[in-house]
């Protein structure tokens, strides 16, 4: 599997909460282990970007998700956090194939 990873975060590390920036950090993590595990990619972005917030944006070339996906433990806690922490999340199939999600979080 082919992974790539670009930011194009310009935002000075205090700016952005610590629990923030962890939380992304593993977000991007579990991307990738899940990308490798379920969706069979052979290739991968993924990206933390600065857009309305803090945001880690996903995006593979593998199977899709299901016609009728159901939250696992790590999509479903993935969702709680996001909300927790006054963000979102989402994940689904790409038009193009593949997967495509975002967590987007408040910087503060």
């Amino acid at each position: 599997m082919k992974v790539d990873f670009s930011s194009s975060l310009s935002v000075p590390a205090e700016q952005a909460a610590p629990t923030r920036r962890r939380w992304l950090g593993l977000c991007l993590w579990l991307a990738a282990a899940a990308q490798a595990a379920f969706a069979l990619a052979l290739a991968v972005l993924n990206r933390l970007a600065l857009d309305r917030g803090i945001a880690v944006e996903v995006r593979d070339d593998g199977v899709g998700l299901p016609l009728s996906p159901r939250a696992g433990i790590g999509l479903q806690s993935m969702h709680e956090r996001a909300e927790e922490l006054g963000g979102e999340c989402w994940v689904e199939s790409a038009p193009d194939g593949g997967n495509c999600g975002q967590v987007r979080l408040p910087l503060s």
